[in-house]
């Protein structure tokens, strides 16, 4: 079917509120409006759905998360999982609650006993009460970082972890069925399910959640007698209760970016929520002009990442990359904690060199792993059954950390207490964060790391330019970059080091430096990572914005060739 004939099928359909109707009917002549919404439909992957919120078998609704819900369910019930609990809980977006609804009376439905927070939770708590509550499933409504206007729908297994490729394959087979056209009937009335005892309401749980926090971290905290002053914004989210209760409770004073408070699907006060960008901190830098703070944090909407910022010896405040943040967390653990043998240290492929080259001066055993959360919370999982291993510490380069095996996801406000902990240690020495990260450039050397992102614009009943682009790659892969010869090429797409295959193409240079390209698995882009080593950080910046800007040109290239 065509998008326009798609897209009549919806206006026919009996179950359209007058809302929805009026919706369809303000496109009836638009075709680009209809075709990004009825020309395709979204991919069920391991990282769910996500999209943006609209009418239409490839946007987010109501529609789109039953089908997606009647996936999940059936994939339990074909693994033999049927009858279990599922836990639901969304993050401030906007149709939360109606998301959050449609998807437990579906597995109600189902026959599956299902336990939803009754308010705006964060994704870590989620993945925690999977495991509380011995659940067979988790689905969080969240679209994380991304901009107001999108929503998302990520599952979980009952470790806690997101699905990886084998389990989500089969939910996409089942979901597919349903986008497809297959009839979708369940109870829709909530409140009955809710009487009835089928929906369980969650609320007071969460101090359970924050009781464990709280004794994760607190040994480690070696200076509580020191005054700590901290900035913080959870950017309209909901993890502003939970970052400031167990900052407070841990002796810190929080000062709060008070128009940023407050959960709240509209963004107000930022288009896109995303702590990895600079625009996240301009209401804590304001808030930093007026009060006397040590350190910035910033945490996006479903709290699973995390920003931080810290003033140099100049009193100028730098923001701390992912990379660096991880660098600085694996040497505060060290000093800390200490180091004994088979202490696990979890990353991803594309995480900087500077956090592995820390991590062996340190003695951690090093465990590498894909980007995503999921094959990190699995790698948690296998280190945890090895006697021989001890897990330490995980986390990936995009601003998601992981202290503690309560959960199998990034956790932003484990990481929140972890990072003010570290950061009173440090000031208790007359020392800042930014001080530290110095420091262990003499210890390792100095790294600049880059991330390109190639944004295309999906073409409907075509491939996917990304994947044009690795096939180009592995078909004809550079011989140098930036007049520095690639010395070794590492496809990941065939299974190395006992890792699952997956697509993504890694380039180590003559001079240590590395390049790694990833199409993203929830939004239509790419990534390129570059990691640079040299004996100075001006030297290492130079470096990396050089094979940057090479890597970005030689691949910019190969995006026009698929594109004409």
């Amino acid at each position: 079917m065509n998008p326009r004939d798609v897209y009549n099928t919806w206006c026919n359909r009996t179950d359209l509120t007058d809302s929805e109707r009026a919706e369809l009917a303000q496109i009836a002549t638009d075709e680009l409006a209809i075709t990004k919404a009825f020309g395709a439909k979204l991919h069920f992957g391991t990282a769910g759905l996500r999209g943006i919120m609209g009418l239409g078998p490839n946007c987010l609704n109501r529609f789109t998360i039953a089908w997606a819900t009647a996936g999940i369910a059936e994939w339990l019930i074909e693994t033999n999982n049927a009858g279990g609990t599922v836990v639901i809980s969304t993050d401030s977006r906007l149709n939360h609650k109606e998301f959050a609804r449609t998807t437990a009376s579906v597995l109600a439905s189902y026959g599956f006993t299902v336990l939803l927070w009754d308010s705006p939770t964060a994704t870590p708590i989620l993945s925690w009460s999977v495991r509380h509550f011995h659940a067979v499933a988790g689905i969080m409504i969240t679209a994380s970082h991304n901009p107001r206007d999108y929503n998302g729908y990520k599952a979980y297994d009952a470790n806690g972890c997101q699905l990886l490729s084998e389990d989500a394959n089969i939910v996409t087979r089942h979901a597919d069925a349903y986008f497809d056209g297959k009839a979708l009937s369940f109870d829709d009335d909530f409140d009955a399910l809710v009487a009835s005892g089928k929906v369980r309401l969650l609320h007071d749980e969460l101090a359970d959640y924050l009781a464990i926090i709280k004794s994760t971290v607190r040994p480690l905290q070696t200076d509580p007698q020191t005054p700590l002053s901290i900035g913080y914004t959870p950017l309209h989210g909901v993890g502003g209760l939970p970052v400031r209760q167990v900052l407070e409770d841990a002796g810190m004073t929080v000062h709060i970016v008070e128009n940023q408070f407050a959960p709240d699907g509209h963004f107000p006060t930022i288009a896109t929520p995303n702590p990895e960008l600079p625009v996240a901190f301009d209401g804590l830098f304001a808030l930093a002009a007026t009060t006397d703070c040590d350190i910035l944090i910033a945490t996006d909407p479903d709290s699973d990442r995390i920003g931080v910022a810290a003033k140099d010896a100049n009193g100028v405040w730098q923001l701390i990359t992912g990379n660096q943040l991880g660098a600085l967390l694996i040497d505060y653990l060290a000093e800390v904690r200490g180091v004994k043998e088979g202490d696990t240290i979890i990353t991803t492929t594309v995480t900087s060199q500077f956090s592995k080259a820390l991590a062996h001066y340190h003695g951690f055993e090093l465990k590498e792993t894909f980007t995503g959360f999921k094959y990190i919370g699995n790698a948690i999982n296998a280190t945890i059954a090895n006697p021989a291993r001890t897990y330490v510490f995980g986390f990936e380069e995009s601003y998601g950390y992981l202290y503690g095996d309560h959960a199998r996801d990034k956790d932003a406000i484990v990481t929140a207490y972890l990072v003010a902990a570290m950061a009173q240690h440090d000031k208790a020495r007359g020392l800042s964060l930014i001080d530290r990260l110095y420091s262990l450039y003499d210890k390792v050397g100095a790294f600049s790391d880059v991330l390109i992102n190639l944004v295309f614009d999906p073409i409907p009943g075509q491939e996917p330019i990304s994947d044009t682009i690795m096939k180009r790659l592995r078909q004809t892969p550079p011989e140098t970059i930036a007049d520095i010869p690639v010395s070794i090429k590492i496809d990941y797409i065939t299974g190395i080091r006992s890792l699952p295959k997956e697509n993504v193409i890694q380039y180590q240079l003559m001079n240590g430096s590395v390049v790694c390209l990833r199409p993203s698995g929830t939004e239509p882009k790419m990534k390129c990572y570059i990691s640079a080593r040299s004996d100075s950080l001006q030297a290492a910046e130079a470096l990396s914005t050089q094979i940057a800007d090479a890597f970005h040109h030689f691949v910019t290239q190969l995006k026009e060739d698929a594109s004409s």
